[in-house]
């Protein structure tokens, strides 16, 4: 008994990394999972530190005997650990600020900068802004280590490139790309002695934010580097002496949208709609565009009205959140006040056109 005690207390925990996400009432962000790349899993083995994956992120124990030595022997030279982002729920995109993904782009955090955030100022955000939603710059392109990217000769020269790492640091790729932009208007690169990682790539003018890895990206939602020495200031890892725990939190918000109402007359669904002066509040009215009459692809007739500002989705809504619709039929007012159904997650609709993004809500009366 006393050995088995002295087993559980060898481990402490090292790091937390939390998803929290305001459209879940409990703001607690569940849909994403960590995935240690296998580089890392076997660095996480040899420095005896434990990976758990956790409801809304992942957790790091280490051993209190072993690890902090293994980490400060010459040997060791692990910079960082690399851990994929799995997205486990297929509507998470409709309901989270931020932008749609470009084709081939992932999103990628790290701890390589100090970002307070939540109400009272003591997350440490691994991201800049106030959430994930500001770090559209942090969508970069995910290419295997053989790829091609292009290049239009502007000139007799060759242009110049140049690779850095995330932390600045240039990266030797002499003998590792071909110029091929006279013939092709692409530059060819062979990489494979690079590990896994963030990158940015200058090709002259031309710039690219790249994640380099041979595993297949196209299944990843994104990627996040934890520095072990590099973290600056209150977000390090590694003291003098000793290890310092660290709780880091992926802040995510609530996608906002147009909200489209279609208001169908149930007992004449093909004739003309006859409503008028639709108003729409829940305590304080709420604006909205001015009545349109249209009719849908199955021949239906409706009345259409639209919100003039975007509205949050979120999970649960409260009584204050309720929408109450206030409409004439035939020239006189309903005796009562229609509560619409709410916007959830399930379809959005983006309009290149106006460049917003729409729920859309059928309503009959």
């Amino acid at each position: 008994m006393l050995q088995e005690i002295r087993m559980e207390n060898k481990w402490a925990s090292l790091l937390k990394v939390r998803c929290k996400h305001r459209f879940y009432a409990d703001g607690n962000c569940k849909d994403l999972e960590f995935v240690p790349t296998p580089d890392t899993a076997a660095e996480l083995k040899n420095l005896r530190i434990l990976f758990r994956s956790t409801a809304d992120g992942l957790a790091l124990l280490y051993d209190q005997e072993q690890t902090l030595r293994n980490l400060n022997s010459p040997l060791s030279g692990v910079e960082k650990l690399t851990f994929l982002i799995r997205n486990k729920n297929p509507l998470f995109l409709n309901f989270t600020e931020l932008p749609f993904p470009e084709p081939g782009t992932i999103l990628y955090f790290n701890n390589l900068s100090e970002n307070l955030g939540g109400k009272d100022k003591k997350d440490k955000l691994l991201h800049g802004g106030d959430s994930a939603a500001e770090a559209a710059a942090q969508q970069v392109l995910a290419v295997p280590p053989h790829f091609e990217l292009p290049h239009q000769s502007t000139g007799k020269t060759a242009p110049k490139v140049e690779l850095k790492d995330a932390l600045g640091k240039a990266v030797d790729i002499d003998g590792s790309f071909e110029d091929l932009s006279a013939k092709k208007g692409t530059v060819r690169f062979q990489v494979p002695h690079l590990p896994t990682g963030r990158y940015n790539l200058s090709i002259g003018k031309d710039t690219w934010a790249l994640f380099i890895s041979a595993l297949p990206m196209h299944r990843y939602q994104g990627a996040l580097d934890i520095y072990l020495k590099a973290a600056p200031g209150t977000y390090r890892l590694i003291g003098k002496d000793e290890l310092q725990e660290q709780d880091y939190v992926l802040q995510f918000n609530n996608r906002s949208t147009f909200w489209r109402y279609y208001l169908i007359d149930q007992t004449d669904k093909y004739g003309e709609p006859s409503f008028s002066s639709p108003s729409v509040s829940n305590g304080e009215e709420i604006k909205f565009s001015k009545p349109t009459n249209v009719e849908l692809n199955n021949g239906q007739q409706a009345v259409v009205i639209e919100s003039q500002v975007a509205l949050p989705l979120q999970e649960l809504m409260s009584t204050k959140n309720r929408l109450n619709l206030k409409v004439k039929k035939d020239g006189k007012w309903l005796n009562k006040a229609i509560r619409l159904p709410l916007a959830g997650p399930e379809v959005i609709k983006p309009e290149k056109d106006t460049k917003k993004i729409y729920s859309e809500i059928y309503v009959y009366i």
